[in-house]
């Protein structure tokens, strides 16, 4: 691995490990002084199936978003493609809205 790869942040990484140190916290494991065994517990079933998990409720959450949208799409109508693109150079700007705000849920 290069300095590049140690810097660049990858957030699927990062939520791994997140995962594996509150494993390491729950089950009171010192990294440096745990004995093998303890290792693999922790670091291949342990962690692995904890970010398993985390993954799965986090998709399953993406999923309900999913499904409100299309909900509200199909109760209020649709926008346009240049009312959505507008709608998200908004949020990532400090730029205020230009056109009519979206409707309210």
């Amino acid at each position: 691995m290069d300095a590049k790869e140690y810097f660049q942040r990858d957030p699927e990484r990062e939520a791994f490990y997140r995962t594996f140190y509150q494993i390491c916290r729950r089950f009171n494991v010192t990294w440096s002084t745990a004995t093998p065994e303890v290792r693999a517990f922790v670091e291949e079933e342990a962690t692995r199936v904890a970010y398993e998990q985390e993954k799965a409720q986090a998709t399953i959450r993406l999923m309900g978003e999913i499904a409100k949208g299309r909900r509200s799409g199909e109760e209020r109508g649709c926008l346009t493609n240049e009312e959505m693109r507008a709608h998200f150079r908004a949020r990532t700007s400090d730029e205020p809205l230009k056109e009519e705000p979206l409707p309210e849920e």
